[in-house]
């Protein structure tokens, strides 16, 4: 659901929807672009054309993708872009292709609920989950 939507229908029912904010997928995309994740992508497309075992790439490609940072710019961006006073805020993960029609990626991602909006460090830990 949309924070959008979300805000339509509390307004109706009186209550007041928090200001949301997004990350656009590229900018993550970006954030884990690096040469030894493409080389391991590589390689682990290369076992999958061949029908070899990919169970030694996957583990490693996930603990490429888990030491990528978020930019400090999109962490200082989302800090700025949040109302004044803003103490915390939930932290939604997400992916493009999350909710198409006939696709449900409910369950697959994670929320992180009381984050310090004035704290960077945590913030990022939050975004990076």
């Amino acid at each position: 659901s949309s924070s959008g939507k979300l805000e339509s229908i509390a307004k109706k029912s009186g209550f007041k929807a928090p200001t949301g904010l997004a990350i656009p997928f590229g900018v993550m995309t970006s954030a884990v672009y690096n040469k030894s994740i493409d080389e391991l992508v590589e390689k682990l497309k290369q076992a999958l054309e061949k029908g070899s075992k990919i169970d030694d790439f996957v583990p490693k490609l996930r603990q490429a993708v888990e030491a990528c940072t978020v930019p400090k710019a999109v962490i200082d961006d989302i800090a700025k872009g949040l109302p004044k006073g803003t103490q915390r805020v939930a932290v939604r993960s997400s992916a493009n292709s999350e909710d198409l029609e006939g696709v449900s990626g409910a369950g697959l991602h994670d929320s992180v609920l009381g984050v310090s909006a004035t704290d960077p460090e945590e913030l990022e830990k939050a975004v990076q989950t």
